[in-house]
């Protein structure tokens, strides 16, 4: 069992300010997560893994792909930028350091 400090503050007693609310974290997470399904998906387009069955020809100009891909980068990045700041609040919160970014 363990020995309870009568003098320390309970969890309980802990306030709303210092509660850490991991939630940004973990949707930021998850949209990162959605965007690179989507970019991996368009990479097994490109280059499938296994024989594409029925298909006599298959052609695509790489200028055709140019916005697909400005799209997911560019959510990709936004996505990644988003969690970087989730992870820096955490880190304020928790006394933390956060490291300088260009």
């Amino acid at each position: 069992m363990p020995i309870v400090d009568p003098k320390s503050p309970s969890i309980s007693a802990t306030s709303k300010a210092e509660k850490i609310d991991i939630s940004d974290v973990e949707i930021a997470f998850c949209d990162l997560k959605d965007s690179f399904r989507a970019y991996e998906c368009l990479q097994s387009f490109l280059s499938p893994r296994y024989p594409l069955r029925g298909i006599d020809e298959f052609h695509i100009e790489p200028v055709e792909l140019r916005g697909p891909v400005t799209v997911l980068n560019a959510d990709m990045e936004r996505h990644l930028l988003t969690l970087r700041g989730a992870i820096d609040e955490v880190r304020v919160k928790t006394g933390g350091i956060v490291p300088r970014r260009a």
